[in-house]
């Protein structure tokens, strides 16, 4: 009888002693954020033979697949994540490899650097107040708008399988860059000043996404202690820039262009209907 005990606790003993095992070689998502902490301080060497661990041995497939797509934004082909096995490759293969994916890297960096500077310059180039009468004026600085808009389009063309570049695109769609108006706005830039067209074009195109703001501000439903005060600062802004671009940019390209913001904007400020009472 105690034979037959002390053989049950042994074989208990054993399976957790596998199952801790197996615990401690399972690959998981924590070694996914160990290879991302390894790439973004320079061990690209580590952070891929890890990346590599997570694709080959991870159970969940989602974890793989993300695995996949960090691989791919270092710089490795698919045919590489396909077939390289890490533990493989010769030293000299290693520094071949690595020393691309750190220039990619480095590309990378400097695209990210590019657009934050270009979004920070846009903000500078084109700036809306609100007078005490209550109207909007627009501080324009054409030489950082030009500037700003080489870089947006820098970004937007040569990096467009990146977030960098669709994030430029976007941001040139939302200012009504373009199709055919893409090139336009190049040729304007090379040629050294914004016509004045397209600057208004432009001033436009940042009042839109304003009035877009101010509209996801009034239509919020998340309750908090500043809701009332950011509703009623964005009827007051909302509305000044809507009347604003009525009267000096009604005949632009990009105001005429059908818009839901826009048909939001003119209902809000159009004159009060008695009984009709709007509440957001």
């Amino acid at each position: 009888m105690r034979c037959s005990v002390c053989s049950g606790i042994l074989a208990v003993a054993i399976a957790v002693k596998l199952l801790a095992a197996g615990e401690a070689e399972r690959v998981g998502e924590a070694d996914l954020k160990h290879a991302d902490i390894l790439a973004e301080e320079g061990d690209l060497q580590g952070a891929v033979t890890l990346f590599f661990k997570v694709l080959r041995q991870a159970d969940d497939k989602d974890l793989r697949n993300t695995a996949r797509d960090h691989l791919a934004a270092l710089g490795l082909t698919g045919q590489e994540i396909f077939q390289l096995a890490p533990a493989a490759l010769k030293p000299e293969d290693w520094d071949k490899l690595l020393g691309r994916l750190t220039a990619n890297v480095a590309q990378q960096r400097r695209r990210g650097l590019d657009l934050d500077y270009a979004k920070g310059l846009l903000q500078a180039a084109v700036v809306l107040r609100i007078q005490p009468d209550g109207n909007v004026k627009v501080d324009l600085q054409p030489k950082d708008l030009a500037h700003a808009l080489e870089l947006l389009l820098q970004v937007a063309l040569t990096d467009t399988d990146t977030e960098e570049g669709r994030d430029a695109q976007g941001r040139l769609e939302h200012l009504g860059i373009v199709g055919p108006q893409v090139e336009v706005v190049r040729k304007s830039i090379a040629e050294g000043k914004l016509s004045a067209p397209i600057q208004n074009e432009l001033v436009c195109g940042v009042c839109l996404q304003l009035l877009e703001k101010y509209r996801e501000w009034l239509e919020e439903r998340e309750e908090h202690e500043d809701q009332a005060f950011r509703k009623q600062l964005a009827r007051r802004v909302g509305t000044a820039i809507y009347k604003y671009l009525a009267a000096q940019h009604a005949q632009t390209a990009t105001f005429k262009r059908p818009s839901d913001h826009l048909d939001f904007w003119r209902d809000i400020s159009a004159p009060p209907v008695p009984g009709a009472d709007k509440t957001f």
